[in-house]
């Protein structure tokens, strides 16, 4: 795509954001996964967030459907008024029929926005602000990243 000069755009008009997002307490994000890596082990699963200055709530991340993992919970909001994505990632139990539930936080108000999901056989973690270098690197499969 190029871009040829400043665009004027209409009134009301609005980027394009990329995931999924909810803002009902109550009404969680699902997304069905496969969590078996063959011989017993288990898929780790890393769900990307995003937070940002003004109007992103906290969420609660937890595991169901045939599998169960340590309930997390991550903030929403940040100190400075930029939007950032972050990872989690979760070490749900071996299933073919893994639900991975992103809620908006008892208490907490705004949206929550998942950007993406990752399901690998290779459990390492890579929570926190994606960085380049170390994302980038880790899916690259490079094993110094996790």
């Amino acid at each position: 795509m190029v871009f040829a000069g400043p665009v004027d755009e209409p009134a009301g008009f609005k980027y394009p954001t990329f995931g999924w997002e909810t803002s009902e307490a109550g009404k969680p994000l699902v997304i069905d996964v496969n969590t078996d890596a063959g011989g017993g082990k288990s898929a780790g699963v890393t769900v990307g967030y995003t937070a940002g200055g003004k109007g992103y709530a906290d969420a609660i991340i937890s595991c169901g459907g045939g599998c169960t993992c340590e309930e997390a919970r991550v903030s929403g909001s940040l100190t400075y008024d930029q939007v950032v994505t972050f990872l989690k990632t979760m070490q749900p139990t071996p299933s073919t029929k893994c639900q991975i539930k992103v809620q908006q936080a008892p208490g907490s108000s705004g949206k929550v926005r998942v950007t993406g999901v990752v399901v690998s056989a290779d459990p390492g973690d890579v929570s926190g602000r994606v960085g380049e270098t170390k994302y980038l690197a880790w899916l690259s499969g490079d094993s110094w990243a996790s």
